[in-house]
């Protein structure tokens, strides 16, 4: 009975938010979980197939978002966390939203925070679980990516019949698998699922288990990982592999993971930076001869310590063609570490304010001229609400 109230509660909570436009992403979750503590327990019975988690340092929402996309694409009735809520209530707010007496899913496709993985098993034992990588990500929340591991380990051992799909090159995650119902994925090792990418300006291309070549509208070879989990998580749950070319032939990028937009009429690429294993990926991609935009904030959701700027090699914006503009909260101290990484100060640009750094550089080029915004997760969403 108390699921039935906070469901309704919450429905009615989301419903008014909408219409007073105000962000949904989590308050209504909150509110049904506050309500009834173990909300998440009663949703599994809406999923008649599989309920899948994604978790990791890099990847989760690209790989979550690829997977959603093949099995919709393939007339699957699925849960998805679209725009990233990963944490309990994040979660909780995307089944309040879906969920009705009597209205069933075929898949739950649900991105999940490392830190909050094994809470979200307490209530609900998912089915199959997707681990990208483990790095250092957000000290202040996670400490180093062995404490990261030990927490996922936690929820595994909670959870002994869930299916793995695990990075085979990434020694942290493949140790999951150990003893374990797994299968694995990578570019580097013969496993299950390995891929050889060939990466170009506008997609990569995964030629798997030296039979089958699969192409995704993605850039860098971070991405191919990403396309590689979902794929073999497809394959696993009885996909063949036309059906998933055919659902990612249409793929676009979630927002600000390696997307482009067109921003008063320039074209920007905009991509996701949160820890330094991925800026130093997003860096491989970059054209140096755009307009540069860095947008860091220092949110509880970005990290509050961004000392790990100091592990990101910027070498490579030494060539850079124009002057970076840095903005956000944190808009000194990313003009700092590009001064001591060599790049001229005379042009480092800061603009705090995040809309008029855009504005900024929007003004100083012509139509043909590209732009890369880089931002942290916060930043990105205010730069979506532009």
């Amino acid at each position: 009975m108390k699921f039935y109230i906070a469901l309704f509660i919450s429905k009615l909570i989301y419903i008014v938010l909408k219409i007073l436009r105000r962000p949904a992403t989590s308050f209504a979750g909150f509110v049904a979980l506050k309500i009834c503590p173990d909300f998440m327990k009663y949703t599994k019975k809406s999923i008649n197939k599989v309920f899948i988690n994604i978790t990791g340092t890099n990847g989760k929402t690209t790989t979550s978002g690829i997977l959603a996309h093949i099995l919709e694409e393939n007339n699957q009735k699925i849960i998805h966390n679209v725009k990233g809520a990963n944490m309990p209530s994040g979660i909780a707010n995307v089944f309040v939203k879906n969920i009705c007496p009597f209205k069933n899913y075929d898949y739950a496709v649900i991105e999940t925070d490392e830190a909050y993985l094994t809470k979200i098993y307490d209530n609900v034992k998912g089915d199959c679980l997707i681990v990208t990588n483990l790095f250092c990500d957000q000290l202040d929340r996670y400490g180093d990516a062995n404490f990261t591991a030990k927490t996922i380990q936690e929820a595994i051992d909670k959870n002994p019949n869930v299916k793995l799909i695990l990075n085979a090159d990434d020694p942290i995650v493949s140790k999951f698998g150990k003893d374990k119902n797994a299968v694995y994925f990578g570019l580097k090792n013969s496993c299950d699922y390995f891929a050889d990418v060939k990466t170009f300006d506008d997609h990569i291309e995964l030629l798997v288990n030296n039979s089958y070549s699969f192409r995704i509208n993605l850039i860098g070879e971070y991405n191919a990982y990403n396309t590689l989990a979902a794929i073999a998580t497809a394959i696993e749950n009885g996909f063949s592999n036309e059906q998933i070319q055919n659902a990612l032939n249409n793929y676009h990028t979630a927002f600000g993971r390696a997307e482009t937009r067109i921003i008063d009429g320039h074209k920007a690429l905009i991509q996701l930076i949160k820890n330094p294993t991925g800026v130093n990926e997003v860096l491989k991609t970059i054209d140096v001869n755009s307009h540069i935009i860095f947008a860091m904030n220092d949110e509880y959701a970005d990290g509050r310590d961004i000392s790990w700027l100091w592990d990101v090699d910027f070498s490579k914006l030494l060539s850079a063609k124009n002057p970076i503009v840095t903005s956000g909260t944190r808009a000194y101290d990313i003009a700092n570490r590009l001064k001591y990484a060599g790049f001229p100060t005379e042009k480092i640009v800061v603009e705090q304010e995040i809309k008029k750094a855009i504005q900024l550089v929007l003004n100083n080029t012509t139509k043909d001229e590209k732009i890369t915004i880089l931002p942290s997760y916060t930043a990105l969403l205010k730069i979506s609400k532009y």
